[in-house]
């Protein structure tokens, strides 16, 4: 495996750690054979991060020549890495059962519905029911929720 020397960002430079996995989406999407969308991502957002780079740190901070670099290695690694994926995926699936277990069904979420109130007596003042009434109503329609689970 001959790789081009390639300097890798350091991890403390964000923008040059994101330059670098925007290229390799980029690289990984043309092995692929996805090549419009290799295209809008190289136009979009690689070319503004790098713009955005050379704004804030100057042309040095990434040159023709290093970017060239750096598609060239991951390039390679995106023919590498979809080789590989197409060997071991029909192995893996070899190894999987005639009949997988099937997933467990979803449980349902707990839904409250709604429980009538019990008859309430009015109180003597303006016929609102009484305060123990009303307690008593609530209970009542807490119990019979903790029945329904």
């Amino acid at each position: 495996m001959n790789m081009l020397p390639v300097k890798l960002p350091p991890v403390e430079d964000e923008a040059l750690v994101r330059i670098t996995r925007l290229v390799r989406r980029v690289c990984v999407l043309r092995e692929q054979g996805e090549t419009a969308e290799a295209k809008r991502l190289e136009d979009e957002k690689l070319g503004s991060e790098i713009r955005d780079l050379r704004l804030s740190q100057g042309p040095q901070a990434l040159p023709e020549g290093e970017l060239a670099a750096l598609f060239a290695t991951e390039s390679k690694r995106a023919i590498e890495a979809v080789a590989l994926a197409e060997m071991l995926i029909p192995q893996l699936l070899g190894r999987l059962p005639a009949n997988p277990v099937p997933a467990p069904a979803p449980v349902r979420p707990f839904v409250p519905t709604s429980v009538p109130a019990p008859e309430l007596r009015p109180a003597t003042m303006g016929g609102s029911p009484a305060i123990p009434d009303l307690l008593d109503a609530m209970l009542a329609r807490e119990r019979t929720a903790l029945r329904r689970t």
